[in-house]
């Protein structure tokens, strides 16, 4: 079975500096290891006291039975380990969590189209993060990975354009405070509509926003200052999964 430990996670935090005591961090409140696989990337929270990770494990908590991969955060104070977003029997694989602060948890969501959720734990108020300034969604491109920032004020993302003659992806970073959605990227980058080295790739359509596009390693950007805001409390609690 799959597993995750303390040492593995603070290496792979670069916050490992001497060896000490290796702690199991898949394992339910009380202290059993989980019966499935625990992978991806593990998420420490910058106090190091809590971890967020994914696991097919179904003895972590109690009443487990979607028989999918889930998103558990382990509470190193407490000892107890809960189960923070659900994923749905017969959904898409996902979601990782990519961004956490021990309060708050970023992910996204792989479905006909992908999505970027922020979800605060205290309050289980979920926040939908791609969306335009009138809050209306986009399309999210996850080849690339979004980033949220610290205290989650901003979250900066690729946006996929698609027409009959081109596609072309663009960065955008989203105020959540403000809340308004700009591009920040100097200017939209094109991708011919054709196969091109030897690598097939298609566009997202309306069914279906997962691509096979080359990965861009860069995107010519601009810089700027970004204030320090917060999210409100108020959200969509949309249906995950």
């Amino acid at each position: 079975m799959g597993l995750l430990t303390l040492a593995g996670a603070l290496a792979a935090a670069g916050a490992l500096s001497q060896a000490g005591p290796v702690e199991r961090l898949s394992v339910d409140s009380r202290g059993t290891q989980g019966n499935g696989h625990s992978w991806a990337m593990p998420l420490l929270a910058p106090d190091g006291m809590s971890a967020a990770f994914m696991s097919s494990a179904s003895n972590l908590v109690l009443d487990d039975r979607n028989r999918r991969e889930d998103i558990f955060v382990r509470d190193r104070r407490s000892g107890r380990t809960l189960r923070v977003v659900r994923r749905a029997s017969g959904s898409t694989p996902g979601p990782n969590p990519s961004y956490f602060a021990g309060h708050r948890i970023g992910f996204p969501r792989h479905g006909d189209r992908d999505e970027y959720y922020l979800r605060a734990l205290h309050t289980g108020a979920t926040t939908r993060l791609d969306v335009d300034s009138d809050g209306r969604p986009v399309q999210l491109w996850l080849d690339d990975a979004p980033a949220v920032s610290e205290g989650a004020a901003h979250f900066a993302f690729t946006r996929f354009f698609g027409t009959d003659d081109h596609d072309g992806i663009q960065i955008y970073v989203r105020d959540g405070a403000a809340g308004t959605t700009a591009p920040v990227s100097a200017g939209q980058t094109v991708l011919p509509a054709t196969v091109t080295a030897g690598s097939r790739r298609s566009r997202p359509t309306a069914g279906s926003s997962r691509s096979t596009h080359p990965r861009r390693t860069s995107c010519p950007t601009t810089r700027r200052d970004m204030p320090t805001s917060s999210y409100g409390t108020g959200s969509r609690t949309p249906r995950l999964g």
